[in-house]
């Protein structure tokens, strides 16, 4: 737990729709004009229709499990800095993948209105090494990045924590 209760709150409610795939829970966190930033991906998405869809996307194909490692609250803004571990794979293939990342996220009105979500997406290989899970993962992005791909994330990961002062 942080000192920010509603970050708190929001949080658990996030990995708990995540987890159960509840794409409607899940909305009902975001503001209307979220913006939201997979930083792995290159993928940026503005309002909830978009994030809708992303979100969509994920769990027809995905079968992940988040899990919150730790909270740290901005000092000067309400929002924050979530870590999770996740692991799960493509839905009926036989790899499995455990992962680990941190979104950013600010709250106004008690929902997120921004999210950056960080990760190297080098961790997903091991999904792509079958021929029938390389579709997926190549639509999702991974063919155009490797282990270059983690001095990038590293870099936004700098650069959007040293924006804000931490509690």
């Amino acid at each position: 737990m942080s000192s920010n209760p509603i970050l708190d709150d929001l949080t658990a409610r996030i990995e708990k729709t995540w987890n159960e795939r509840d794409l409607d829970a899940a909305m009902e966190l975001y503001t209307d004009d979220i913006m939201y930033r997979d930083f792995s991906t290159g993928r940026e998405l503005h309002g909830i229709d978009a994030v809708r869809r992303h979100a969509a996307a994920v769990f027809r194909r995905f079968d992940m499990a988040w899990t919150v490692t730790a909270i740290q609250p901005f000092a000067d803004v309400d929002g924050g800095i979530i870590f999770w571990n996740m692991r799960g794979g493509l839905i009926g293939a036989h790899a499995s993948i455990d992962s680990y990342g941190l979104d950013y996220v600010l709250i106004r009105d008690g929902k997120f209105s921004r999210d950056d979500v960080y990760f190297d997406s080098a961790q997903l290989a091991p999904l792509a090494l079958s021929l029938r899970d390389a579709p997926a993962i190549v639509r999702f992005g991974l063919s155009r990045f490797g282990l270059a791909n983690a001095a990038k994330v590293a870099r936004a990961m700098v650069a959007a924590t040293a924006t804000r002062a931490v509690a």
